[in-house]
């Protein structure tokens, strides 16, 4: 080739590296870009830098060039609350380099704790919410939702977090390290309900306990003093009487079973105090009857798995109107789709048949039931009661603890 003709190529080339160069330097307003790593506890952020969308292959060689920069400002985002903005960058990371995800991981697991501890739960749901997701089986994370949970006081979707966490569990060391952590969140409870001497809470646990298949020897000899302290002797015996063949156990259930028969007296009064709420069928569930704070009725079907009574957001939109509700704020539930964020209402008093609670937390939630049906009636509820329900007949019986 010529010198002329290198000469002209370079006259035409240099201007338009020199263009490109240019216009990846500043952005549509005129600003330089200045693409540099992130103090990782850098203040939240006012203006988010404006990273490119991998949306072809080019983009995508700039992130795999620039992944330093990227992981930085993923902890940036992460650093200032911006749940929804990091988790997206997430997705095109891992998308370019699925390597990196372990990486991730690992900022979102030390971010997650970081948050529990300094109280930012609003973010914290959020990013356990997007992150759960994308990776519906992670145990650390689970546990890290579980913890949570306790902490602020709902045990009961704390010990549905740890059935998932078992299910998912493929490896003996991750099912020890689940059982360990489960069994602080059982002593924490038993503890805690004991010194307040909450009893009928702490048997709605270990009720749920037995419902999920949770419940071990340990935790029914737990239970069994519960029912003594709440007069239902004859549960409790049968409870330890299925114990007493047990290796580890059966001692003390049997020590147990001959104090209650020293100490035991009969009461027959019971029976006056059991009423009958008469029940709609509708295929294999039941629906009940209830009236909010004395003004709203609503139609629940019977659902013990269900930990709060919740209802739908359009059942909710008409009982706002009709009654008065105190906010309490979000938590996050397990529901058969999957974890999923509810707000938590309370209501002055629920009645029904001839009974009346309470301060009664409700739970709104983005499901879809049958027509004619505005929510779960959960175990907040039917805690309070001894209940069975006759499928003949179609009545709730219910009798107060």
């Amino acid at each position: 080739m010529s010198l002329n003709k290198l000469l002209l190529i370079a006259f035409i080339a240099l201007p338009s590296f020199y263009l490109g160069w240019l216009a990846r330097a500043f952005d549509q307003t005129g600003n330089a870009v200045v693409v540099k790593p992130l103090s990782i506890d850098a203040q939240p952020l006012q203006q988010q830098a404006v990273l490119p969308q991998s949306t072809n292959k080019t983009d995508s060689e700039e992130m795999a060039s620039n992944k330093p920069n990227y992981l930085h400002h993923f902890r940036h985002l992460l650093n200032s609350y911006a749940v929804d903005e990091a988790m997206s960058l997430f997705d095109r990371l891992v998308a370019i380099d699925e390597n990196v995800s372990h990486v991730l991981r690992s900022d979102v697991i030390s971010y997650l704790q970081s948050y529990m501890e300094s109280g930012q739960n609003e973010s914290l749901m959020a990013l356990i919410d997007l992150y759960l997701s994308r990776y519906y089986d992670d145990i650390d994370v689970l546990l890290i939702l579980a913890e949570y949970q306790r902490l602020q006081g709902y045990p009961d979707e704390a010990a549905r977090v740890f059935h998932l966490a078992f299910t998912y569990a493929y490896q003996p060391r991750q099912e020890e390290k689940i059982s360990a952590a489960f069994l602080k969140l059982v002593e924490k409870t038993n503890q805690l309900y004991s010194e307040q001497k909450r009893w009928v809470e702490l048997l709605g646990f270990y009720d749920l306990l037995d419902t999920i298949d949770l419940n071990r020897p340990l935790y029914q000899l737990q239970q069994a003093l519960v029912y003594q302290h709440l007069g239902d002797i004859d549960s409790a015996k049968v409870l330890l009487r299925l114990l007493a063949d047990d290796i580890r156990w059966g001692g003390k259930a049997l020590e147990m079973l001959q104090s209650i028969d020293q100490k035991i007296q009969i009461n027959n009064d019971d029976l006056a105090t059991t009423q009958g709420i008469p029940l709609v069928r509708q295929g294999n569930h039941y629906l009940i009857q209830i009236k909010v704070n004395d003004q709203s009725d609503l139609t629940l079907m019977i659902d013990t798995g269900a930990s709060v009574t919740s209802i739908s957001q359009k059942s909710f939109t008409f009982l706002s109107e009709q009654s008065d509700l105190a906010y309490k704020g979000s938590r996050l539930f397990n529901t058969a789709n999957g974890v999923a964020k509810g707000e938590i209402f309370t209501a002055a008093e629920i009645g029904f048949g001839n009974s009346i609670l309470k301060d009664v937390d409700l739970a709104v939630l983005d499901f879809t039931l049958n027509n004619g049906v505005d929510g779960l009636l959960g175990m907040n509820v039917l805690k309070y009661f001894r209940f069975e329900i006759d499928q003949d007949k179609k009545m709730l019986f219910i009798q107060p603890r």
